[in-house]
């Protein structure tokens, strides 16, 4: 896989490129380049090995989101987003107008079969809520759960930023909105009624799983 990143923010342009293997980083090369662009984005190149191109602007890198193989920032508006959410059990609970202002924090994201969604240890906060696809909740290299459509996973990162207690992984390709703790604090500051209102659902959520906890720890010990 070759990767070249191109930035205006200084003159002359310059193409930075890497070059992989499956044993890791083994080549990098920088050399001139001269384009006329007009704005001062980023852009990052990713060509496949079958030679195909995309391309993708800084806005659809995520802070606070992990670059790992087999995960893709994807870009959908604002409208397309708002329709996503819709179709969700967080659509259920909130009008359409606040839907429409959600949308404007989150970001669609797809996972590749085997792609780590969550990793255990990881301290990027973030929560995921799994539109289309089916994944594997691992701890310790065991599947200790499932996760489907509508299930929210990695709530907690946003309440105490503490290390991931477990891993998420993709069991097929798997299509999830992500909400970052910056773009949480965000909501907050500028539609504090809709943050609210998401915070009483991831809250009860955890309530939720904390009760299931509880009565299968009591079914065990009983």
């Amino acid at each position: 896989m070759q990767i070249a990143l191109c930035t205006t923010l200084d003159s002359p342009i310059c193409i930075f490129g890497f070059r992989f293997s499956d044993a890791g980083f083994v080549q990098f090369q920088v050399f001139p380049f001269s384009a006329d662009i007009e704005d001062r984005r980023l852009f990052v190149l990713i060509r496949s090995p079958r030679g195909s191109l995309a391309t993708m602007s800084s806005s659809e890198i995520i802070s606070g989101f992990p670059t790992a193989r087999g995960l893709t920032v994807e870009r959908w508006s604002a409208a397309e987003i708002s329709k996503l959410v819709a179709s969700t059990k967080w659509g259920d609970a909130m009008t359409g107008k606040e839907v429409e202002l959600l949308a404007r924090y989150l970001h669609v994201c797809r996972a590749e079969k085997g792609a780590v969604i969550v990793r255990e240890g990881g301290r990027e906060a973030y929560l995921c809520l799994i539109v289309q696809g089916h994944s594997s909740i691992v701890k310790g290299g065991k599947k200790i759960g499932d996760a489907g459509a509508d299930r929210v996973v990695g709530e907690m990162s946003l309440i105490d930023g503490e290390p991931r207690s477990a891993s998420v992984v993709a069991d097929e390709p798997t299509l999830f909105l992500v909400l970052t703790t910056d773009d949480f604090n965000r909501l907050s500051s500028e539609v504090p009624r809709v943050a609210v209102k998401l915070l009483l659902k991831i809250s009860k959520l955890i309530s939720q799983r904390l009760r299931q906890t509880s009565g299968a720890l009591v079914e065990h010990l009983g």
